[in-house]
């Protein structure tokens, strides 16, 4: 069966070609004034006309399929009739059947010779009269006796109608159309074997349901009466109806019997003709050679439009359709050219029909009654082929004119634009949806950054219907011990996506720090009330930039979950429905962003604004805590409660100075400790042997790490002083390779002190946090303090939010058939992040690809500056943002354009209606508020 979405909506041009000989004959048949052309959108026409178009073809198609059935019946073309009207009066349905076997039987062997492609050549010499030498060259034939055996060919075939399940041909319901033996003789050389292989070869029926065709058919004069029933929900447009899919599948199933047919004689002649080469020019006289172009096909997809015709239109007729008159008359011609080229075929094929049966002269069996089967079902394919052209140009013709109206071709990225305009008029201002896109400001500051969700290929930003809620402390627990109250801004989303034809959605989180800015991103779940349970976290500063892929996964919708579990047992049910629970109760998505420097000042005890502008002293804040996890309370401020904040601050700084001079000497402390535990690890590790020892005794002292320094040696003889040397630093070499792998990192930093070409060395101090898990979101500049959900219902409750979503979805599960799917989703953060970086102000941008277990490095420093912030859950989080992010999908099962096509679907109002149901969820508020014009909503029929 041909796809719903096979639509290539080519240029009109190839299939004006397919039927360009077509409609030559079409001038021939019509009268000199006529003029029908293929129907185009020049032609002025209604919508309605399209349906009566797609009426007329499959009539004509329909009677011409009759017709060519007819054609098959060698009793005189009346047993499709009559198997009409035993089914209608034995209430049976009516099959078509071919059905063949092979048989064959040995009937001689003889022996013969045969030449053989090789001769032989003899050489003998002779003397003439006058005593000269001639060569006589002699050159004599071979020939091979060869054993022949012959065998007798037989094939049966049976065409006909039979009704219900009594499939006999001898039945007597059953209609013969044609019934045929064709013998032949095969010869094989050398070996007795069976060509076939066996004595009998039955061949699997063939079979078509005509019962469809049958039910459209008048019993008493066998015309078809083929009509669409518009007032059908499943009626869409001119092909896509019940009536004409199941036309479709009955023209395809047609096409598929007919060319098994045509395919079963053509390979059997095939096959006999390679068995013989006597028949190798008889190429006119061969099934492949014959086509149906001679036959007329009266499928034509006709307009014809006439200046007189300017009567008003009455239901059921046109002023553009052709009449039944020109029908018959092209009906007619379909006959009179289908018995055309049978008469032409007898004249190639008629010779064949006399030919010795017990094994014949002719070893190519095949006759004139092969020849004409091979000619209908050719006809019968064609006939098939252009319905489904025709029927498709109808729909081509739909396409066009819409194009032709918008512009262009419409696609998914132009409908977007236009709902991201429309909105901001169909929404009241205070509803509308918004551009996930944030800056990270404090106050009327700079801002430190940018947040957004971003669309993957064009760069858009989500839209989602946000609103701001009342303060109340959230908490983010950061390991086992640790639990941190969040006390700052809420904000909920709701958002709305749109995906056609099971398309990717591509969505990206986008975190931009500005450059001596710095602020840290948090990502995870809401889970009940007042817990964001963090995934993933990082620190972003100086124009760091990350970009974060969505993982969006589509849940089932209310009525597709109600239809799996339906004959699940009780305890399947119970199953199922508390696991769909959970994965709606975590589907909503957290996104914090949290300002550091406001913290930090909290966090030390400095007045507002003080970091602002304090760059080189924030960034030794963060250091400490993330790198040296220095306790707080040695850097904050403790002096007097009414100093200046210039004071405060640097006071803080002392701090911050006296903690950094402590560091210093404490990492000199440990080069000095690493230097000497080296220097022990050498001589308690037997590295120096004594050899060693006996070079000592000439003047020479080992330093720590192989570096020899001589110490004015007594007067020694050449030869030893100058081999001494070497064998010494053969010696210290391999005490170097000796010394133990604990020391390998004390050896590091010796080689920095003694001038080594090495990176200067960091402390690595291990965290207690253990891993936990954050998710990231910023958001700002949002007036309103709304309440999300009625308190006084007793719902407070965030992960209630895509329940509610869920139940107002399944209101309208009657449209998913054709207006699209509501789905909820949820939404995770992809294993691979993509991170821009620059390490320092001279060096250009770096591009880093996070894996996961970066991603976890990442988010353990990001936790460590977290807990130092709090204090360990001791003081709450006051500067910062927390997004709550609730995503649901509007799938449609097709393309954009098969769904306004086919569907005949307008998605802007199926938009409207889900976007209306997102926005009325997350504001708490009938529908009639949402709307700037109550219009839209009687329009929306709500």
């Amino acid at each position: 069966m041909y796809s719903q979405d096979m639509i290539s909506y080519s240029q009109y041009g190839p299939f004006a070609e397919y039927v360009k000989d077509s409609m030559e004959a079409v001038k021939r048949i019509l009268a000199a004034n006529r003029n029908p052309q293929i129907a185009s959108t020049k032609h002025d026409h209604k919508y309605d006309d399209k349906f009566l178009l797609s009426q007329l073809m499959t009539n004509i198609g329909l009677t011409a399929v009759c017709n060519a059935v007819d054609a098959m019946d060698e009793s005189g073309g009346d047993a499709l009739q009559k198997a009409a009207s035993l089914a209608s009066e034995q209430n049976k349905s009516v099959t078509l059947r071919f059905q063949a076997k092979e048989k064959c039987e040995f009937l001689s062997e003889e022996e013969k010779e045969e030449e053989c492609p090789i001769s032989t050549e003899e050489t003998t010499q002779e003397k003439d009269g006058k005593g000269s030498v001639k060569n006589l060259f002699t050159k004599r034939k071979v020939f091979n006796k060869v054993k022949l055996f012959h065998w007798k060919a037989t094939i049966e075939y049976e065409i006909y109608l039979f009704l219900g399940n009594d499939s006999s041909v001898d039945s007597e319901t059953s209609q013969v159309l044609r019934r045929r033996v064709i013998t032949t003789g095969s010869t094989q050389k050398g070996w007795k074997e069976n060509p076939l292989g066996q004595g009998v070869l039955a061949h699997d029926p063939v079979d078509l349901n005509l019962t469809w065709l049958i039910k459209t058919m008048d019993n008493k004069d066998s015309s078809v009466e083929f009509n669409i029933d518009r007032s059908l929900d499943s009626c869409r447009t001119p092909r896509f109806n019940k009536e004409s899919l199941e036309a479709e599948i009955f023209f395809d199933g047609i096409r598929r019997w007919s060319s098994s047919l045509r395919s079963f004689f053509v390979q059997k002649e095939n096959y006999f003709v390679q068995k013989d080469d006597t028949e190798k020019d008889d190429v006119e006289a061969r099934l492949e050679g014959i086509n149906g172009k001679a036959v007329f096909v009266p499928v034509l997809p006709l307009f014809e439009q006439s200046e007189e015709k300017d009567e008003p239109m009455t239901e059921g007729t046109s002023q553009v359709m052709l009449s039944n008159n020109d029908v018959e008359l092209f009906l007619k011609e379909q006959v009179n050219s289908l018995n055309e080229a049978i008469k032409n075929l007898k004249d190639m094929y008629s010779y064949r029909d006399v030919k010795d049966t017990s094994g014949g002269s002719h070893t190519n069996p095949i006759g004139l009654s092969e020849a004409v089967l091979v000619l209908i079902s050719l006809h019968v394919v064609s006939i098939a082929d252009t319905w489904t052209r025709s029927i498709v140009h109808i729909e081509e013709m739909l396409m066009q004119q819409l194009n032709d109206a918008i512009g262009k071709r419409i696609a998914v990225s132009d409908l977007d634009e236009f709902v991201r305009f429309h909105n901001k008029r169909f929404f009241n201002e205070t509803y509308a949806a918004e551009d996930f896109c944030y800056a990270v400001r404090r106050g009327n500051h700079y801002p430190d950054g940018l947040l957004s969700i971003e669309e993957g290929g064009s760069g858009n930003n989500a839209m989602t219907f946000t609103r701001r809620l009342s303060k109340r402390p959230m908490f983010i627990p950061i390991n086992s011990a640790t639990s941190i109250k969040f006390e700052g801004d809420l904000y909920a989303h709701a958002w709305m996506l749109q995906r056609y034809e099971k398309s990717p959605l591509s969505f990206n989180i986008i975190a931009r720090a500005r450059q001596f800015s710095s602020f840290l991103l948090v990502l995870g779940k809401i889970s009940g009330s007042n817990e964001f349970l963090p995934e993933n976290a990082i620190i972003l500063q100086n124009k760091d930039e990350i970009n974060i892929p969505l993982l969006l996964d589509e849940l089932p919708s209310a009525q597709e979950f109600k239809d799996a579990i339906e004959s699940l047992s009780p305890e399947q049910q119970a199953f199922a429905k508390a696991f769909r629970g959970m994965k709606l109760s975590s589907s909503v998505f957290g996104v914090s962003v949290i300002q550091l420097k406001p913290q930090l000042e909290v966090l030390l005890g400095l007045p507002d604004e003080s970091l602002t502008k304090e760059v080189e002293l924030t960034q030794d804040l963060m250091k400490l805590f993330v790198e040296y996890q220095i306790p707080s309370d040695l850097l904050s401020y403790d002096g007097i409660v009414d100093a200046s904040p210039l004071e405060k601050v640097a006071k803080v700084k002392e701090h911050v100075n006296h903690i950094k001079k402590m560091i210093e000497k404490a990492k000199e402390s440990e080069l000095e400790n690493a230097k000497q535990e080296a220097q022990m690890g050498l001589y308690a590790g037997g590295a120096i042997d004594d050899v060693e020892e006996e070079e000592a005794s000439y003047g020479f002292r080992t330093a720590a790490f192989g570096c020899a320094t001589a110490y004015a040696p007594p007067p020694t003889p050449i030869a030893l002083a100058s081999a001494a040397p070497g064998r010494r630093l053969m010696k210290k070499s391999k005490a170097r390779c000796a010394a133990p792998k604990m020391m390998m990192k004390s050896q590091m930093v010796s080689d920095q002190v003694y001038g080594g070409e090495r990176s200067e060395p960091t402390t690595e101090v291990e965290g207690t946090n253990e891993a936990g898990k954050g998710n990231n979101r910023d958001s700002m500049n949002q007036s309103e303090d709304n309440v999300l959900l009625d308190l006084d219902s007793g719902v407070s409750d965030f992960s209630a939010i895509p329940k509610a979503l869920d139940s107002a979805f399944e209101k309208y599960t009657d449209d998913e058939k054709y207006g699209g799917t509501l789905r909820n989703v949820t939404l995770k953060t992809s294993q691979t992040w993509t991170k821009k970086t620059k390490p320092n102000i001279l060096r250009p941008e770096e591009k880093l690809v996070i894996g996961s277990d970066l991603q976890k490095v990442e988010r353990d420093r990001a936790y460590d500056l977290l807990d130092a912030l709090s204090k360990s859950g001791a003081l709450e989080i006051q500067t910062g943002e927390l997004h709550m992010v609730v995503a649901s999908c509007h799938s449609f099962e097709k393309s954009l354009v098969n769904t306004i096509i086919q569907d005949n679907i307008n998605p802007i109002e199926k938009i409207e209606r889900s976007n209306l149901i997102a926005a009325s969820t997350i504001h708490g508020v009938e529908y009639q508020a949402l709307l700037q014009n109550e219009r839209d909503l009687k329009r929306l029929k709500y």
